[in-house]
């Protein structure tokens, strides 16, 4: 069996190993845990078609399930290319040097402990990041060098929070890219992630 990942419109990288696929299992609150089958990979000979996809583009939004050696690729490839990065760090992984280098990073609560310890503001902020930390139900806080903002979440009758997260993300890049300031990006992104 042969099964082609889309990387992007019009773009297909084809690999031989089968795709990936996860299950999902969400309680009635709506949580969910996620199991996962990687299958195929994006690998290093994949990075000249990548390279010239973030050509193409201002903002890169990464996360962690590709491998940490091309997302350092990645990273180091669009800052000299003056691109905004923007990396979510689902699934949660060690932090890399190459992090420090991103725009903007989107942990999830558990994340954030996990990247930066129970006191992860005041480390965040001791390390000059640029960081909003989702909070579920409770909204998401952006951390930077100066000040910690809340944001509220939209208040809203939870059936699953599958792809939240990931509408959220994409969200704030989207609306990042049209010129919003961050705070109007996270207000727009918190209302899309309250509807899915």
């Amino acid at each position: 069996n042969r099964t082609i990942e889309i990387l992007v419109p019009n773009e297909y990288i084809e690999k031989e190993e089968r795709s990936a696929y996860a299950t999902i299992l969400t309680n009635k609150e709506g949580n969910n845990q996620v199991s996962v089958y990687p299958g195929s990979k994006l690998e290093e000979s994949d990075l000249p078609l990548i390279y010239k996809e973030i050509d193409k583009a201002d903002i890169i939004l990464l996360q962690l399930e590709i491998p940490s050696n091309l997302n350092k690729n990645i990273i180091k490839y669009s800052k000299e290319n003056n691109k905004i990065i923007i990396l979510n760090t689902a699934p949660c992984k060690s932090f890399e040097e190459e992090y420090k280098l991103c725009d903007l990073i989107i942990p999830n609560e558990i994340e954030a402990v996990t990247l930066f310890g129970n006191n992860y503001m005041e480390k965040i902020k001791e390390l000059d990041l640029n960081v909003i930390v989702t909070l579920g139900s409770k909204g998401c806080v952006h951390i930077d060098k100066e000040k910690c903002t809340y944001f509220e979440s939209i208040k809203t009758n939870v059936v699953d929070t599958t792809g939240a997260g990931d509408v959220f993300c994409g969200s704030i890049a989207y609306y990042l890219s049209i010129g919003l300031t961050i705070d109007e990006a996270i207000k727009k992104a918190n209302k899309n992630s309250s509807i899915t």
